[in-house]
């Protein structure tokens, strides 16, 4: 991976506003183009994720001819705006002020992107109904109160959508490793530990309750602040538990530091969860093979080499390679390219910039994606999760092996079974 590529465009929008307009030769006026606002936590790999896929799908689209709408065609104007939703100490208000400002001041027709806080995008729930704006979360946000909020009053919330999964659908992607592994070693010790963000709370909660059913014992967890930078007890704790898995859900870069923990202090448990750095295409190299073994999230599907999800997987997979030079990373990058070509298919089918033709195109929608059949839950708009591509929406988790990401989970997608650190076999 060449860094100089990304590192580049990172110092290119690190403006709090960013114009970007990919083709046909816009002006400023708004309606000579589709104007689409990304709202994105730029310090944060959610957010960068976000904005490369963004635009990505922009220029494919524009260079395909934009959006037909009504006739007519746009191109795709793209309003990127920094959330900075996960900095330390930047509050919720500071956010809502963010993205209401770009709606009044960009008069946008649309807004993807973040932010990735649950905290954030729950509030922000009440300005897209207030400024009816169609808006698609696609990075983070993970929490189910996202879709229990938005179900207990659709017709408040008829505007927003969530194109990103939830921690109820990757517990229960979890739950059936953790039967797999059961099985294949015959483990059922667990440890749990996440940072104390929402979602991360929320996954912790539900990972426990489902490994509870299926036999496993808890023998141990801990709940720690997001940026901690020692994880030394964590793991002392961890081998005085017994614990055969580690389960460690923690959405910050700093869990680097454990991970190198993880394996020099050679815990007799499988590191398992969701760990950013797990992430990256080059984590074997930078962490000298440190997270050998180490099972991650990779957030949806489509973001792991040789992934072939549907017909057009690999398309996303090799275009994102060719531009940036780089593999892309896990969650925020498949369904923000995703909502842009849904937003694209919603405005044609609705042949209309009405917002509420607009939503009721979405709610109408049935496509082929990177990752899997989109559809949006009719009772509360989050897109469908499963296990099979060609039913809905799949999260895809890896294991490190041989210095690479290897798909383990689906069935459907998996290239490898699990394997044990080297220090258990």
């Amino acid at each position: 991976m060449k860094r100089p590529v990304v590192l580049l465009i990172v110092v290119l929008v690190l403006t709090s506003s960013l114009i970007i307009v990919f083709g046909g030769g816009c002006g400023e006026n708004k309606e000579e183009a589709l104007v689409i606002g990304i709202t994105v936590g730029r310090a944060a790999v959610y957010g960068q994720n976000s904005e490369l896929s963004a635009i990505l799908a922009a220029e494919e689209i524009n260079n395909a001819g934009g959006v037909n709408i009504g006739g007519k065609s746009y191109p795709i104007k793209l309003e990127i705006v920094d959330t900075r939703d996960e900095e330390p100490g930047v509050p919720t208000s500071d956010v809502l002020l963010t993205v209401e400002k770009l709606l009044l001041e960009k008069k946008v027709d649309a807004v993807t992107g973040g932010p990735s806080m649950s905290e954030c995008s729950m509030a922000l729930l009440d300005l897209y109904a207030k400024h009816k704006v169609p808006n698609i979360v696609a990075s983070g946000t993970w929490t189910p109160a996202w879709s229990k909020k938005v179900g207990e009053d659709l017709e408040k919330y008829k505007y927003s959508f969530r194109l990103s999964g939830h921690v109820g659908y990757w517990a229960s992607d979890a739950a059936a490793i953790l039967d797999q592994i059961k099985e294949k070693f015959n483990f059922d010790k667990l440890y749990v530990s996440s940072s104390d963000a929402a979602h991360t709370v929320a996954a912790a909660k539900a990972i426990k309750e489902l490994a509870v059913e299926r036999g496993w014992q808890v023998v141990g967890e801990e709940t720690h602040p997001m940026g901690s930078t020692d994880y030394a007890a964590l793991m002392r704790d961890c081998t005085n538990s017994g614990a055969q898995v580690l389960f460690w859900w923690d959405c910050k870069p700093e869990v680097g530091i454990g991970i190198k923990q993880w394996h020099d202090m050679q815990v007799p448990a499988i590191l398992f969860g969701f760990l950013n750095p797990l992430d990256e295409a080059t984590a074997w190299t930078s962490m000298d093979g440190k997270v050998v073994s180490a099972i991650q999230f990779n957030g949806e599907g489509g973001c792991l080499p040789d992934s072939n999800l549907t017909p057009i997987t690999k398309d996303f997979f090799d275009a994102f390679v060719a531009k940036y030079d780089d593999e892309p990373r896990g969650c925020g990058n498949v369904p923000t390219y995703t909502a842009l070509y849904a937003l694209k298919e919603a405005f044609e089918k609705a042949g209309s910039r009405d917002a509420d033709k607009v939503v009721a195109a979405l709610e109408e929608m049935e496509m082929v994606t990177t990752g899997g059949l989109l559809k949006f839950d009719p009772t509360n708009h989050q897109a469908l999760y499963g296990t099979d591509p060609d039913e809905a929406l799949v999260g895809q988790w890896l294991q490190w092996q041989d210095g690479k990401r290897v798909c383990i989970y689906p069935p459907t997608a998996a290239l490898a079974e699990i394997e044990l650190p080297p220090w258990m076999q």
